[in-house]
C-alpha cells in the first residue's frame, strides 16, 4: 500500500451501493490526504461534544465556503453562538473564492471568516473550550475523539497517526475506499448527530460550497442528495438510492470536476442497478 498526497487519487473512483457492495475503478489502494472531504465526519465527530446548533450552523461547519456575503454572515453567527472569538481561531486570512467578491485581508476578523475552513475551526475551538484540551494536539480529547469516530465510520482496524492538514487541523491518511465506507455510513446512521449533518448537507448546498462551485450544481440540480470537494480535485457524493462515491478530478477547476461528478453519477447507475 503506497502513500502519497491526494494528487494519488486522480481518476480513481470508488462506489458503494445502497447493499454495501464496493466497486473500484483501482483496487491497488493509495493513501491520501481526504482534505475537506473528511469535514463532515469531523463535524459529526464534533457534535457528540457540542451544545445544539441550527441546521445552518452545522453546514457551515461542514462546509468549504466561498466567503460569499451569506457565508460571512453565518460564519459570524456561529462564532456567535459558540461562543467562539473569530479573529482568535488559527487559520489565515482569506479572499473570498469568488474572485469578483472582494475583501481586505487586513480586517482581521471578516477575512479570517472568508477561510474555506473557518467553521469547522470555529466548531472545534467550541469543543476545547467545552472540553478544556486543544483541538489541534495530537492525542487531546478532541483529536482523539474525531479519530475514533472516523475510525469506526470508515471501518478501519488500523492505528491512524494524525498529521497537519493545509488548514492546520489534525487529519489522517485514507484510501478512497475507506473514504467512501465513512460516507455511507453517516448516511445510513440513525445517530442524531450524524442525521443532523446529512440533512443540513442536503438542505444547504449553497452554503456547503457557494455559486459556480461543481458541487452545489450537483445538488440543485437533482443530481445528488449532497456532495462535497476537496483541494486537489477530490469530491464525494451522496445519491438518493443510498449510494456513495468518492473519486478524483483530473484537474482541480470547477468545469472538470463538474464532469467528473457527472461521470461518476453514470457509474453508479450503470454498475449498482
Amino acid at each position: 500500500m503506497s502513500v502519497d498526497s491526494q494528487i494519488s487519487n486522480v481518476g480513481r473512483l470508488a462506489l458503494i451501493s445502497q447493499q454495501d457492495r464496493l466497486f473500484e475503478s483501482d483496487p491497488e489502494p493509495v493513501m491520501a490526504s481526504p482534505r475537506s472531504l473528511l469535514k463532515p465526519l469531523q463535524v459529526a465527530a464534533l457534535l457528540r461534544m457540542s451544545r445544539s446548533l441550527t441546521d445552518e450552523q452545522v453546514a457551515m461547519a461542514v462546509s468549504s465556503h466561498n466567503g460569499e456575503p451569506t457565508h460571512l454572515e453565518l460564519i459570524a453567527e456561529l462564532a456567535d453562538a459558540t461562543g467562539v472569538d473569530l479573529a482568535a481561531i488559527p487559520v489565515q486570512p482569506h479572499r473570498p473564492l469568488i474572485g469578483e467578491l472582494g475583501i481586505d485581508t487586513r480586517c482581521g476578523s471578516s477575512a479570517k471568516a472568508a477561510n474555506p475552513c473557518a467553521g469547522k475551526h470555529i466548531l472545534a475551538a467550541h469543543c476545547t473550550r467545552l472540553a478544556g484540551a486543544d483541538y489541534l494536539e495530537f492525542g487531546g480529547l478532541v483529536e482523539l475523539t474525531c479519530r475514533q469516530y472516523i475510525r469506526e465510520a470508515c471501518r478501519i482496524s488500523r492505528d491512524l497517526t494524525p498529521v497537519r492538514d493545509g488548514c492546520g487541523f489534525p487529519t489522517y491518511a485514507l484510501t478512497i475506499s475507506e473514504m467512501a465506507t465513512g460516507l455511507r455510513s453517516l448516511l445510513v446512521s440513525e445517530e442524531r448527530h450524524d442525521v443532523a449533518v446529512v440533512r443540513s448537507l442536503a438542505a444547504h448546498p449553497y452554503l456547503v460550497g457557494g455559486g459556480g462551485r461543481a458541487v452545489t450544481n450537483e445538488v440543485l440540480s437533482g443530481g445528488a442528495l449532497f456532495a462535497k470537494d476537496g483541494v486537489g480535485g477530490l469530491f464525494a457524493v451522496a445519491y438518493f438510492d443510498g449510494a456513495v462515491a468518492v473519486g478524483g478530478a483530473v484537474r482541480d477547476d470547477q468545469v472538470t470536476l463538474g464532469s467528473a461528478l457527472q461521470e461518476a453519477r453514470a457509474s453508479a447507475r450503470r454498475l449498482i442497478a
